[in-house]
């Protein structure tokens, strides 16, 4: 996730915690594909 770390798209900056990214996997906010890939998952 750090080459991503302060990146924007359309002047949004992207989420690179990975706490933060599996916390809200875990809250069903974020899409289980992308999840799966950060855990080492399939996708």
């Amino acid at each position: 996730m750090a080459p991503w770390h302060g990146k924007k798209i359309a002047g949004i900056e992207l989420v690179t915690d990975t706490e933060t990214l599996v916390d809200q996997a875990r809250k069903e906010i974020l899409p289980y594909s992308l999840y799966r890939s950060l855990t080492g998952g399939a996708a």
